[in-house]
């Protein structure tokens, strides 16, 4: 009898061995089918997300920037500002050296003062008149493209109608001004007899001398706005050509954000959607803003030839289109932080599923809190 237990016990135990690994292939399996089936769930989520509740991490800070560039040619006399620095409106950054710009305005007066003479005139009422007139139409060209810039930001959301209006009113002024001093200069040239107002020489004297002061005017660079001067690459005594960027403008007080979407997700994003940002310079915050464009070409250069050339390709694969989606802020704090170019992730709410959107909201409060390590 006990020896057929002795015999018996070794077959237990495989029995026992056998129901254990059947038990641990059984689990193995359930894991990985819970595996593949939450893997699957998410996969489901993300494809719906993609486009109810689309979310990106390629958003960053936008604005207006501007190349400044002389209008003439010549030495740097001085230099106002240093790199990185901020400036207001109209405040001088540098002066191209103005000698040879006088001698050309001395030269016109003369050949005016001559004219003048000869036909029997005043040269003084009629020099100071042209002056005047215009001093008056290059502050009149320089509050031109004040409103320029300020109705691109207001289409953009992103300047108050207040500072639109200073700005019209101020054209507005400037233009007044500029009609004075042609009425002005009219009266100047009235005053000469009537041999003289026709004189073809006193027309081709007066461009000549307009010409010239034109010129001298523009060898003073100032700031087209209040901001930040960068990426200055000349010093005193530097020769600078005409149309060649020297230095950088900034617009740091009208700030946008640009997000690049992908192309499946622009599905339900109109004008007005609502979207959440999170800065990398401000971690742990999420701000809020609302979509004011949504642009009609891809962020890749020469795309078309591109995508042909990969279309043509073979096995080539079609890479991930991204457009650019312009987003002006809502609740941006006083004194801001942000720079241009600053990163942000930022997540969309078209108002589609409200399941979604509290699933996004989870998302953006857990990515603000993980931006303090990342």
């Amino acid at each position: 009898m006990s020896q057929s237990r002795i015999h018996d016990a070794p077959k237990q135990e495989m029995q026992t061995d056998t129901v254990n690994t059947h038990s641990t292939a059984s689990r193995s399996r359930r894991y990985v089918l819970c595996a593949i089936l939450v893997a699957f769930g998410i996969w489901l989520y993300t494809l719906w997300a993609t486009r109810v509740t689309p979310i990106t991490q390629h958003g960053s800070v936008n604005g207006q920037v501007i190349r400044i560039a002389p209008q003439v040619s010549g030495p740097i006399a001085s230099i106002a500002v240093i790199d990185n620095v901020s400036v207001k409106r109209n405040a001088p950054l540098f002066t191209i050296e103005k000698a040879p710009f006088r001698l050309e305005v001395e030269a016109a007066q003369l050949a005016l003062q001559q004219i003048v003479q000869s036909l029997g005139g005043d040269t003084v009422a009629l020099l100071n008149a042209k002056i005047e007139e215009v001093n008056a139409r290059v502050k009149l060209a320089q509050a031109k493209r004040y409103v320029q810039r300020n109705m691109t930001l207001a289409r953009r959301g992103v300047v108050s109608q207040a500072t639109l209006q200073e700005s019209l009113q101020a054209r507005r002024e400037a233009k007044l001004a500029l009609d004075d001093t042609t009425e002005a200069l009219s009266v100047a040239e009235n005053m000469l007899n009537t041999k003289a107002q026709s004189s073809p020489q006193l027309k081709a004297a007066l461009n000549t001398l307009d010409h010239a002061l034109l010129t001298l005017s523009y060898t003073d660079i100032i700031a087209p706005d209040t901001g930040v001067i960068t990426n200055m690459r000349m010093t005193a005594g530097d020769y600078v050509a005409a149309g060649q960027p020297v230095m950088t403008y900034i617009d740091t007080r009208h700030f946008w954000l640009t997000a690049m979407v992908q192309e499946n997700s622009l599905t339900y994003l109109k004008k007005g959607t609502i979207a959440k940002i999170v800065f990398d310079v401000y971690p742990g915050k999420v701000f809020h803003g609302e979509v004011t464009s949504i642009g009609w070409g891809n962020d890749k250069e020469d795309s078309v030839t591109l995508n042909n050339e990969r279309s043509n390709a073979s096995g080539a694969l079609q890479q991930v289109q991204r457009y650019p989606v312009n987003i002006r802020f809502f609740d941006l704090p006083a004194g801001t932080g942000l720079r241009y170019g600053s990163q942000a992730t930022v997540g969309f709410y078209p108002d589609r599923t409200p399941i979604g959107e509290t699933l996004l909201d989870l998302w953006m409060w857990t990515w603000s809190k993980l931006s303090y390590v990342l």
